[in-house]
């Protein structure tokens, strides 16, 4: 398992179980998933670093080598791994229902104040 499929059963348990389990063959997804986004990764990286310039060290260009892979993998992971929108309602409900809260809270707080909010 890569670090791709890693973070994608990760992030799909956590943020839509319910997803996960309606996947008839979740070992291949994940699979597939993973091997998709390692692509992605190796091309994006390749784009990021661009050319090598003439004046460039060898330590200068190990650094921009690997700040171009890890800024890749961040996208990757962020974009590949996470679950689509529509997956993750129960999230979104979530969400909502903090807003409503915190909102909730803002209201309490300024009419104790007696402030507009």
């Amino acid at each position: 398992m890569n670090r791709f499929e890693r973070a994608a059963r990760e992030a799909w348990a956590e943020l839509a179980p319910s997803a996960v389990a309606t996947l008839e063959d979740p070992s291949l997804f994940f699979s597939e998933l993973a091997s998709q986004a390692e692509t992605a990764w190796l091309e994006l990286s390749a784009q990021l670093a661009g050319p090598m310039p003439p004046e460039e060290t060898y330590l200068e260009r190990v650094s921009r080598l690997e700040s171009a892979k890890r800024q890749a993998a961040e996208l990757v992971i962020n974009d590949w791994c996470r679950p689509p929108a529509a997956a993750m309602e129960d999230s979104a409900d979530e969400q909502d229902q903090t807003s409503r809260l915190v909102h909730q809270l803002a209201r309490e707080v300024a009419a104790a104040t007696d402030t507009d909010v």
